[in-house]
């Protein structure tokens, strides 16, 4: 499953794309974009794959409302940031709230202006490992709104740091090497997340 779902060392860097665009490189998370303001809309995609991860971030230039559910055996780790508000499945989220979500949860997000959203995918398995080694104990979030917060002195910290490691993982490096650390990287990607979260 992790070599089709994260194929190591892949990378993908779309510029000035359209929602159509979007909507076309999405369609293998079973995503659907819709354009929620008036104007020109343009985003891009940037997304770094390691074996039990994919790191994305995703700049929008107006207001979307996004659908759908992403591949199973996976948890999803999002967070946006904006000045606008951000409504997730109904419920207006706070401006330092990232959602932790597992398989069959549904994706189903609106935002009324511009923003950038930064995800976390990552082998369900490597995650529950990760989270039971950090904290020692298993990971459980409310099931109705799947609330987990950011300290609000860190929400800028967590997020540069997951930009630096897309930046870091975008880099040339040679395979044969890198790949005898992708698994420290990672797991140093989600001492990070949950460094920053209470």
């Amino acid at each position: 499953m992790s070599t089709i779902l994260f194929p190591a060392g892949f990378k993908i860097d779309f510029r000035d794309l359209n929602t159509e665009e979007m909507d076309f490189y999405t369609r293998a998370w079973n995503l659907e974009y819709v354009q929620m303001q008036k104007g020109l809309y343009m985003g891009s995609v940037t997304a770094v794959y390691t074996p039990h991860m994919q790191l994305m971030r995703t700049p929008h230039s107006r207001g979307l409302l996004l659908q759908g559910d992403f591949p199973k055996g996976t948890v999803l780790i999002a967070a946006v940031v904006t000045k606008s508000d951000v409504t997730f499945q109904n419920k207006v989220a706070d401006k330092h709230e990232i959602k932790i979500l597992r398989s069959g949860d549904e994706i189903d997000f609106m935002c009324n202006g511009e923003s950038e959203t930064i995800t976390i995918a990552v082998e369900e398995t490597f995650f529950d490992d990760a989270y039971y080694s950090y904290f020692g104990q298993e990971f459980h979030v409310d099931k109705k709104n799947k609330e987990v917060y950011i300290e609000p002195q860190f929400l800028s910290h967590f997020t540069q740091g997951i930009e630096k490691w897309i930046s870091y993982l975008m880099q040339d490096h040679d395979q044969a090497n890198i790949g005898m650390h992708y698994e420290s990287i990672e797991s140093q990607i989600l001492e990070h997340v949950f460094s920053c979260i209470y």
